[in-house]
């Protein structure tokens, strides 16, 4: 597709997720959780290790900290040059989620991943 360079940046298949951080919607943003690459950003959120992978329609997520293993499912509803939004289910909580480019103040580039789901918005870079 002509000027569709950088579409695969946003296919959620071609990447590991790498969770950075959990916020919750109800505490206006308040992060209650972080991963290792964000670093202790709160006395008051925990350390998780949580990895998202995605394959033909199945989410797992893999949170290394509790030893536990998670599937859902995802499709796409909508994707344009710019990203892509999916409806995810985990386990019986339906929500969405985007696969996007973030763009840092210093103008470099890191995929990303958020889904949005039961009041949590979960944020994974790719690795």
């Amino acid at each position: 597709m002509c000027g569709c360079d950088n579409v695969d940046a946003f296919d959620v298949e071609e990447h590991r997720w790498v969770m950075t951080s959990v916020q919750s919607k109800e505490d206006g943003g308040q992060e209650i959780a972080y991963g290792a690459s964000w670093g202790d950003t709160s006395d008051t959120s925990d350390h998780v290790e949580l990895i998202c992978t995605a394959k033909n329609g199945v989410l797992t997520l893999v949170d290394n900290t509790n030893e536990k293993v998670y599937k859902g499912t995802y499709k796409i509803v909508d994707a344009d040059i710019r990203s892509t939004v999916y409806e995810v289910a985990l386990g019986d909580k339906d929500g969405v989620a985007v696969s996007a480019m973030t763009t840092f103040n210093d103008g470099s580039q890191k995929p990303t991943f958020i889904i949005d789901i039961c009041g949590y918005v979960i944020n994974f870079f790719s690795e």
